[in-house]
């Protein structure tokens, strides 16, 4: 047995030998890592030397992806290269061979130390290169880049902008949107990078100054307009119905109109811009074969606005009570209703051609799949799922296509039913 004195002293002994084993497996781990780290370290300077000189003189885009492979490691031996060849004019193309590749594998660690040599670097190479720094810097970096704001190279100063809009904390996209020179700015790479700034998250604030919306090349307008679509600003209404139903700018484009009334439907939801919609409204009475006309309509309605959806429903309607509500005339009607989300009407629509002419074998014969898929959508929206199970139980389209049929919304809330589970495949 053991002793009192034996077992207390062999409990306080316990943690002493608890942090043994653990500060042998820390030292253990670190030197794995220092050995591998080592090891790396090696294998990209040993690579460099063998081949670094050919990717230099050729930038052979095999060994471009071998270096790549040896990030970060790689930075290492391309920094030393630099060093060796700023300020030699001789050596520029080379220079931007190695800027090539190391803007490729930066980090945070890298990009401060290449933001030192900004000023070193070729004038060519200095806006590529800020880019990058700032889109992989840390946020002290990214706030030391700040410094070029100043400058007076407007290529240098749109890349330091345009990287702080996508990539630096989101609180700083109104200070750097104030700073756009849209007279100086690339324009086109302007508007692709507004473009890819509608999908990032901000707080929404965003600056624009008036000559943006005197800018004419269609890259820039289709990026602004992106851009006003996820976050609406509140001065801007005008501009859509000039761009889109009005004189707007050349050269024309019905993708450009059609963003712009996109646009315009985001910002009314927020702003009530009643009075800018009533254009609208006046546009449809006055020009309803337009070929913008179904647009206006379709975003009319959406805003809850009666007259759009009076202006999508006019000519199916006249064409159905013109053909005494035959099937054709039926199913653009309906499917028009269901469009509009206009379901329980849909339905009657639906149950009455069909009530009307399934004794007509001709009727039947012209009956298409996709109709079957309208009229279920309409049922299933109106609540009666039986009846749109009938409609698609007899539609005759493939497994794969009831799957696919099953993820319209009308249908989402009968997914967990055992009928609707076999009949969209949802348990394989």
């Amino acid at each position: 047995m053991i002793s009192r004195p034996t077992f207390v002293a062999t409990l306080l002994l316990l943690p002493l030998c608890s942090t043994l084993f653990a500060q042998n497996d820390l030292e253990g781990l670190r030197k794995f890592l220092v050995d591998k780290s080592a090891s790396r370290i090696e294998a990209a300077k040993t690579a460099w030397d063998k081949n670094g000189a050919q990717f230099i003189e050729s930038g052979d885009r095999n060994l471009m992806a071998m270096f790549e492979s040896l990030q970060p490691e790689i930075q290492t031996p391309l920094f030393d290269s630099l060093d060796t060849m700023l300020g030699d004019p001789t050596k520029v193309g080379q220079v931007s061979r190695v800027l090539q590749l190391l803007n490729n594998v930066l980090d945070h660690s890298s990009s401060a130390r290449l933001l030192l040599l900004l000023d070193k670097l070729p004038t060519g190479e200095r806006s590529k290169s800020i880019y990058t720094i700032v889109k992989y810097g840390s946020s002290a970096t990214q706030l030391e880049a700040e410094r070029y704001l100043d400058t007076e190279d407007a290529r240098l100063l749109q890349s330091v902008v345009e990287a702080s809009l996508l990539y630096a904390d989101g609180s700083n996209v109104l200070a750097m949107s104030k700073r756009i020179d849209y007279k100086r700015f690339d324009v086109d790479e302007l508007g692709a990078i507004f473009g890819i700034l509608a999908e990032r998250e901000f707080n929404g604030q965003f600056f624009i100054a008036p000559e943006a919306f005197e800018v004419s090349s269609k890259e820039f307008r289709v990026g602004l307009l992106t851009l006003l679509e996820a976050y609406p600003q509140q001065g801007t209404a005008a501009y859509f119905v000039s761009e889109s139903i009005e004189d707007g700018l050349e050269p024309k484009s019905t993708a450009v109109s059609q963003l712009a009334i996109l646009a315009f439907e985001s910002g009314a939801k927020v702003f009530k811009w009643s009075r800018h919609q009533n254009k609208y409204q006046r546009f449809l009475k006055a020009e309803p074969t337009h070929r913008l006309a179904s647009s206006v309509a379709y975003s009319l309605h959406r805003l809850g606005d009666r007259k759009g959806t009076k202006h999508l429903l006019d000519k199916p309607e006249q064409e159905y009570r013109d053909n005494n509500g035959e099937w054709p005339y039926a199913v653009n009607l309906g499917s028009m209703q269901v469009r509009l989300g206009l379901h329980s009407e849909a339905y009657r629509v639906f149950h009455s051609a069909y009530t009307q002419g399934v004794k007509n074998e001709q009727v039947r014969r012209r009956m298409k799949r996709d109709d079957f898929v309208w009229a279920a959508r309409a049922a299933a929206g109106a609540k009666r799922p039986s009846v749109a199970f009938d409609w698609l139980n007899s539609s005759g389209l493939s497994i794969a296509e009831l799957k696919d049929v099953g993820k319209y919304s009308e249908f989402e809330p009968y997914l967990d039913r055992d009928s609707f589970i076999a009949l969209f495949s949802l348990d394989n």
